[in-house]
């Protein structure tokens, strides 16, 4: 499969944008995530690790 997009810009370094990130490279996309939190904390931040979760996580290998 050829492609025409060579680099990507993610705005948020959540799960989702970390998630998105990971995917992206896999495909030999160069990818630059960028974050407003300088410190990037989770103060104030929860997850709920559910089946859908987990298997979210093994399909981007990060499930060890």
């Amino acid at each position: 499969m050829s492609t025409c997009v060579y680099k990507v810009l993610i705005i948020g370094g959540g799960f989702s944008g970390m998630s998105a990130a990971i995917e992206i490279s896999k495909k030999g996309i160069a990818v630059d995530l960028v974050e407003i939190d300088k410190n990037w904390r989770t103060d104030e931040a929860g997850i709920s690790i559910g089946s859908a979760t987990i298997r979210a996580f093994a399909q981007i290998g990060i499930l060890s």
